[in-house]
């Protein structure tokens, strides 16, 4: 069990300088990890609350969400993408970003159950210059996503996924929020309420921070724009309804999986 200053799992991306703008150090550490490895490090007790993907619920009953703050969109999200030279319905590969858990299944259900089309499923560590396959579709996310999808590359067509499915559903989508093990005391809670409401108070300070220590490659208007318009903290009554709904067609699409490899 880890004892004095409590630990605070959370991803590298910009996304979360709102939410960790004032955490107040003396009693919260951060410890930063991708998406896919922020469950292990729970249920390790390397952390005792950590953002996590919203698809690490459909599967681990043991994990709870606070419901409090989150990173979501509704609409476009710019950072959560899928990229490929061709249109959806011709995908025949589909390479999925080996640091995501929500946002690849995501792309599972859209293909799935939106298109009703099965493309093979590979997986892939994105970088800066992906060769792009004929008829391969490429899912990529944080601040990698939001640089490609803003560098316009040519002969390329940029997909956001927080856009198609809030098209198809008109609901927001949920990519991660606060989750524990063992229910955090209301000190901690606290902080993380009054680091997010200071974060959000100085947003301007925070575009002008990341712009100036070049955390990622963008002009600080669209730095803003992201974290102000396109990025959505809080956790609505309409985001618990789009999460029942993906993980009821998350749960649809593993459990024809598992009947087709065990068939």
């Amino acid at each position: 069990m880890i004892k004095m200053k409590k630990i605070l799992g959370t991803v590298p991306f910009i996304n979360c300088h709102p939410l960790n703008y004032a955490i107040d150090s003396s009693s919260l550490k951060l410890l930063y990890s991708v998406p896919s490895n922020l469950l292990n490090l729970l249920k390790k007790e390397k952390v005792n609350l950590s953002l996590l993907p919203i698809a690490d619920h459909i599967e681990n009953s043991s994990i709870y969400s606070l419901e409090n703050k989150c990173i979501s969109s509704i609409g476009k999200v710019d950072s959560v993408i899928l990229i490929s030279n061709t249109e959806l319905k011709n995908i025949e590969n589909l390479y999925l970003d080996t640091r995501s858990k929500s946002s690849n299944l995501l792309t599972r259900i859209i293909f799935n159950e939106f298109l009703d089309l099965a493309p093979n499923l590979k997986t892939f560590s994105p970088s800066k210059n992906i060769k792009i396959e004929n008829n391969s579709g490429y899912v990529v996310i944080g601040d990698l996503g939001l640089e490609i999808t803003y560098a316009s590359p040519i002969g390329l067509k940029i997909y956001d996924l927080g856009e198609i499915w809030f098209n198809e559903t008109n609901l927001p989508f949920t990519f991660a929020s606060y989750n524990y093990i063992e229910k955090p005391n209301s000190i901690l809670i606290k902080n993380l309420e009054n680091s997010y409401n200071d974060g959000i108070k100085n947003i301007n300070n925070i575009v002008e921070n990341i712009y100036e220590n070049k955390l990622i490659n963008l002009e600080k208007k669209i730095i803003e724009k992201y974290l102000s318009e396109r990025i959505v903290y809080e956790f609505s009554k309409k985001h618990k309804e789009g999460i029942d709904l993906y993980m009821k067609l998350a749960r649809n699409i593993i459990e024809i999986e598992r009947n087709v490899f065990n068939g």
